[in-house]
Order: C-alpha cells, then sequence, then structure tokens
C-alpha cells in the first residue's frame, strides 16, 4: 500500500514539474497573448444584438419584430429592406404593440415599403397614440394641421402636440410655440409661445433657437432682453439656412 502511494506522489510531482517547465518555457508576453486569444474566441461565440434581436422576433417577441423591422428599414447593420421591414412592423402591429403600429403608420406616411396613404398611416398612429406613443402623437398632430387624409383641424392638431409636449417632444413643443404666437388652434399667448420655444431651444431644435432670439430680441412673451438674444443669434448662425432668416429678419 505504501509503494503505490509513493508512486502516486512521485508521478504528481512529475506531473507539476512538467507544467512549471512548460510555463517557465514561454516568455510572459506569449503566455499573455495566448490568454488573451482564448478569452477573444470565447466572446466571438457570443451572438451579436442583431442576432438576439432576429432570435427574439422568430420566436413572437412583438417589441423584437418591431426593432427588427427599424433594421431593415434603416438598414442598421443589415441591408435596407423596406418591404422585409413592414413584414416586421406588421407582426409587431397584429399583436398591438404601440412600436408596430407606430412605425407601420410612418412607412404608410411616407410611402416606403407600404403605399403611401395618409389615411392608412392615420389609422395606425391613432392605435399607437391611444397607447402613448409620442412620436404617433407628434404625427397625427402633423396630419391634422396640414389636412393630410382628413380635414385640417388646428384645434385637433394642438391637441395632439400637447400630448406629445407633455412627454417632452421638442418638435410639438416648437409647433406649439407656432401656435400659440399666431393663434392659430390655441389662444394668442407670446408667453406661452416663448415658453414653448425656449423649451425646444434649450434642446437644439434650430427653428426654435431663431423664434427665441427673434421674441427677446423684440420682447414679445417676456420683457426685451438684448444680450440674451444675441446669445440666441450665436447659436443660430453656426445654421446657413438660420444665418439666412436672420440676414432678412435684421434687414426688414
Amino acid at each position: 500500500m505504501k509503494a503505490f502511494l509513493v508512486i502516486g506522489a512521485v508521478c504528481l510531482n512529475l506531473l507539476a514539474f512538467r507544467a512549471v517547465a512548460e510555463t517557465a518555457g514561454k516568455p510572459p508576453q506569449e503566455a499573455s497573448k495566448q490568454a488573451d486569444l482564448k478569452e477573444t474566441h470565447r466572446f466571438e461565440k457570443l451572438p451579436s444584438l442583431l442576432e438576439l434581436t432576429r432570435r427574439d422576433a422568430l420566436k413572437g417577441d412583438s417589441k423584437a419584430q418591431a426593432d427588427l423591422g427599424v433594421k431593415y428599414f434603416f438598414g442598421d447593420g443589415v441591408p435596407a429592406n423596406p418591404n422585409e421591414a413592414v413584414q416586421w412592423f406588421r407582426k409587431s402591429a397584429e399583436q398591438n404593440d404601440p412600436s408596430g403600429q407606430y412605425w407601420i403608420g410612418y412607412a404608410h406616411y411616407i410611402g416606403r415599403g407600404a403605399p403611401k396613404d395618409a389615411v392608412e398611416a392615420r389609422k395606425w398612429f391613432l392605435k399607437a397614440a391611444g397607447a402613448g406613443s409620442v412620436g404617433a402623437q407628434y404625427q397625427l398632430g402633423i396630419i391634422y394641421l396640414k389636412g393630410e387624409g382628413v380635414d385640417t383641424s388646428t384645434k385637433e392638431a394642438a391637441r395632439w402636440f400637447r400630448l406629445a409636449a407633455e412627454q417632452e417632444n421638442i418638435p410639438s413643443h416648437y409647433q406649439l410655440g407656432v401656435l400659440h404666437y399666431k393663434g392659430i388652434g390655441v389662444e394668442k399667448n407670446w408667453a406661452k409661445a416663448l415658453e414653448h420655444f425656449q423649451f425646444a431651444a434649450e434642446r437644439g431644435d434650430a427653428r426654435a433657437i431663431y423664434f427665441t432670439a427673434r421674441m427677446l430680441s423684440a420682447g414679445e412673451g417676456a420683457e426685451k432682453n438684448e444680450p440674451e438674444a444675441r446669445e440666441w443669434l450665436q447659436r443660430a448662425e453656426s445654421n446657413e439656412l438660420l444665418a439666412q432668416r436672420i440676414g432678412l429678419w435684421r434687414c426688414a
């Protein structure tokens, strides 16, 4: 029995000696490179975000279906294929997912991957907006403002813009600023107009920056404030189109 124990101990010592010898025979940098290579191969085996999205979409996940549709719609990680995108949007929308409903509405609105049809677009936007989709609420505001596939209604447009603005949608704040400035669909109120313009301007909306500067310079909606107006003008002048507008405004 002792003999077997001695032989076993000798074998273990030989194996340990061999491992130490192999490690000692390799430069530290080489050993580090091999470790990094193993780690790289380990991560390369992980599925990509696109693969995970596709996998979930095929399983029927409505959010993944909408996300996959967006990737095909804009060519994000895959060749752009609007028709394929709309198929995924429809699968998502049929499960009452507001993202899928919004995107299939948008596809019909601009005529990409689906026939251009404002009436069909509005149908899907209404479903998505009812579920709280801020994008759909904004688009409905535009549809009613322009009278696309429906009678023009500035009051209805303002209602949808207001719902979207409550979710801090920047373009909706700009649109409400214009409506209050002109008194279209809502009361004419320069103070409210300036409030909406400033909200959008502070978040980078170029059009809102222009109106904020102009109103502060003219003392509309607030006391005249030339220093602050100039600050906004400096931001606006970096935009070529706004610079042209400012030039016309100063010459008026």
